[in-house]
């Protein structure tokens, strides 16, 4: 039961800090190769991380059994298997949001709030 408690006092937390960040308003436009630079590698990495979460996801759901606790009940997330899946799935499902959220133009389909030039 801790780990499940634990799981959704992560995922509120991840969730309040995503819609903070989401209403940011936009950054200033680069000016140097520098910081163009600087903000391609932040983005491969951001990328890479996302991609790692939502592989590893993927793997967590083929390994672990539901009808043998024995393959889960030692991982984090407690002996109960929806709270495996709560720790190991749960950023993989955030990630997918986030990249809804930024390449999707929202959730509910708004469009592009932050660069209209690039609507359809």
């Amino acid at each position: 039961m801790t780990g499940l408690v634990v799981a959704g006092l992560v995922a509120a937390g991840l969730i309040v800090v995503g819609l903070a960040c989401a209403r940011r308003p936009p950054p200033a436009p680069s000016r140097g190769w520098g910081t163009r630079l600087r903000r391609g590698v932040i983005r491969g990495i951001v990328v890479a991380i996302g991609a790692f979460a939502v592989v590893r996801a993927g793997f967590v759901i083929a390994a672990d059994d539901l009808s043998h606790p024995e393959t889960y009940r030692n991982d984090w997330g407690g002996p109960h298997y929806i709270g495996v899946m709560a720790i190991h799935v749960g950023p993989a499902v955030l990630v997918t949001l986030a990249a809804l959220v930024r390449c999707g133009g929202g959730l509910l389909g708004r469009g592009c709030p932050r660069r209209p030039d690039r609507c359809e």
